[in-house]
């Protein structure tokens, strides 16, 4: 069995599973209906999320204990370029156009580069053990959390930001 499973052929059954899984993904909304594609489209963010520490922590060997601070930058970012915050935390009105949050994803997705880049410049020194890295890590997160708390006007506060109304996203486009 594993000499019939060679180089093309494996290629070809890969491409056609990912082609199957990319029609999945495009049929889904019409299939699982509203709630299920919003836990579907929730699932996927998070996957992303996981894939990501899995690719930093498992192929490079860097142990990324403050991962969810660059997840919750880029997320942050989009809920502020999306939404308009008042004083405590409530998002008073969403963006009405479907572009607005592509493009915020994009510039979300840069801030949380910049972000790790400039961590990554000072921790990732030629004398830098995976140990010292770790602490950086695990001490952005434990700094990025009173920073979260105390500005509510920004971030929400303890509550986080709350209050979102995707009306301008049809199921479909999520």
């Amino acid at each position: 069995m594993a000499e019939e499973l060679k180089s093309p052929v494996r290629r070809i059954l890969l491409a056609a599973a990912g082609a199957a899984l990319v029609l999945a993904l495009v049929f889904a909304p019409d299939m699982a209906g509203e709630y299920r594609t919003l836990l579907l489209a929730q699932a996927l963010i998070y996957a992303i999320a996981a894939i990501s520490l899995d690719i930093v922590w498992g192929y490079t060997g860097i142990p990324d204990l403050g991962h969810a601070v660059w997840f919750g930058t880029g997320a942050l970012a989009v809920a502020l370029i999306t939404g308009e915050v008042d004083a405590s935390g409530m998002i008073m009105q969403t963006s009405t156009s479907p572009f607005a949050y592509i493009g915020a994803a994009v510039v979300g997705t840069i801030a949380a580069a910049l972000l790790a880049a400039v961590v990554g410049w000072y921790a990732c020194t030629r004398k830098a053990s995976s140990f010292y890295i770790a602490i950086v890590g695990l001490a952005l997160a434990f700094i990025a959390q009173p920073l979260y708390t105390q500005f509510p006007a920004i971030t929400g506060g303890e509550q986080g930001l709350f209050g979102f109304k995707y009306d301008a996203i049809s199921t479909r486009a999520w």
